[in-house]
């Protein structure tokens, strides 16, 4: 009977014995799952709080550049346009076209050198000051987001527009940095003219085949600080990448439009040599009429709308002569002349203002010496 009953006590607290041990496994798994959960939750709590730093970092550089790209297209638009001193329908800021302008590869350099300051032999580039200045200038400037606070660190101006310069000058040597959009380099006359769309694009290449990690590293960071937690992200003023600023501004089909007056297979007021020869003997009335009537015939195709773009008219604003009356010696003569086309956009699909009315005023200067 004792034998059974110590069997019995055996057995119970054998039982005992395992019964706590699956209880005290029991609370280490759960321990180790609540752990595991936190340690989870944590993570995702970092992830989720990295991606919405992030994502503020992104928006703050994409409206900067957004304000940028309109400042930009309005700027371009607004130089070539304005017309204030005085206002009298003609734009302040007349482009200049000499006989020298033939091929379009050369008039689109000489374009992208003197209103970007972009190429070889360039002396200053305006671009790449406006970009550091303008970017800089926004970020500093940027509001800050729900629980976030938004700074610019190191916004060195100098050194953004020397790194910018040398992109950009790199970017031109491949014609990567200015592509004006359906106006082949091939080609001459109206129906060049007419086949050109004349807006272009502007690309910023920050990628790595252009900046090196070295000076992508130099540029301004833009610093978002978490308030509740602490943590910061930086983030280069500029993300990686390609940026393409269309300007629906159409002033290379101006452009286009003017050369074809100049240039006419012998007909046009740079190539005809017979007729340049001829109008240096005559008297100045003389000579502008014959200057007109000859406009008249080269300018009239440009006068009927091509998708909006219109001739508006053209003057001829200076003819010199030099010379002295009846001296034989010193005979009077025409030694240049030149000529105003003024062209209108009427498509408002390729203004960025539609306040005013957009003339574009492309002045072709012959010289007869």
């Amino acid at each position: 009977m004792q034998s059974n009953f110590g069997s019995q006590r055996g057995f119970t607290l054998f039982t005992a014995l395992v019964g706590f041990i699956l209880i005290v496994l029991s609370l280490l798994l759960v321990q180790s799952m609540i752990s595991t959960q936190r340690s989870t939750s944590d993570i995702i709590t970092d992830i989720s709080e990295q991606e919405e730093m992030q994502a503020i970092a992104d928006l703050s550089r994409a409206d900067a550049l957004q304000v940028f790209n309109f400042g930009i297209r309005y700027t371009i638009e607004d130089f070539s346009t304005r017309d204030s001193t005085p206002k009298d329908g003609v734009p302040d800021n007349e482009y200049l076209m000499f006989s020298g302008s033939s091929g379009w590869g050369a008039l689109e350099a000489a374009f992208v050198k003197d209103r970007f300051g972009v190429g070889e032999g360039a002396q200053s580039n305006q671009f790449a000051t406006i970009a550091a200045k303008h970017l800089i200038s926004l970020l500093e400037r940027a509001d800050d987001a729900r629980g976030f606070d938004i700074e610019l660190l190191h916004p060195n101006e100098a050194e953004m527009q020397n790194i910018l310069k040398s992109t950009f000058n790199s970017q031109s040597g491949s014609d990567e940095f200015f592509q004006v959009i359906a106006c082949a380099e091939q080609g001459s006359g109206i129906e060049h003219y007419r086949k050109c769309n004349g807006s272009f694009y502007i690309t910023m290449d920050m990628s790595r085949e252009r900046v090196n990690d070295s000076d992508y590293e130099k540029f301004p960071r833009v610093k978002v600080i978490n308030q509740q937690s602490g943590r910061v992200l930086l983030e280069p003023i500029l993300p990686r990448g390609k940026f393409r600023i269309f300007v629906p501004v159409r002033l290379f089909k101006a452009l286009a439009g003017a050369r074809s007056v100049g240039f006419s297979a012998g007909r046009g007021i740079y190539d005809d040599s017979t007729f340049n020869e001829g109008i240096k003997t005559m008297n100045v009335a003389d000579a502008k009429n014959a200057l007109e009537a000859k406009l008249n015939t080269l300018t009239g195709p440009l006068k009927e709308e091509s998708d909006g773009f219109v001739l508006d008219r053209f003057d001829i604003v200076g003819v010199v002569q030099t010379g002295t009356p009846n001296d034989p010696a010193d005979p009077e003569r025409i030694v240049s002349y030149k000529v105003r086309l003024i062209f209108q956009e009427k498509n408002d699909k390729y203004r960025v203002s539609t306040q005013e009315d957009a003339f574009y005023a492309i002045s072709l200067n012959n010289s007869l010496h």
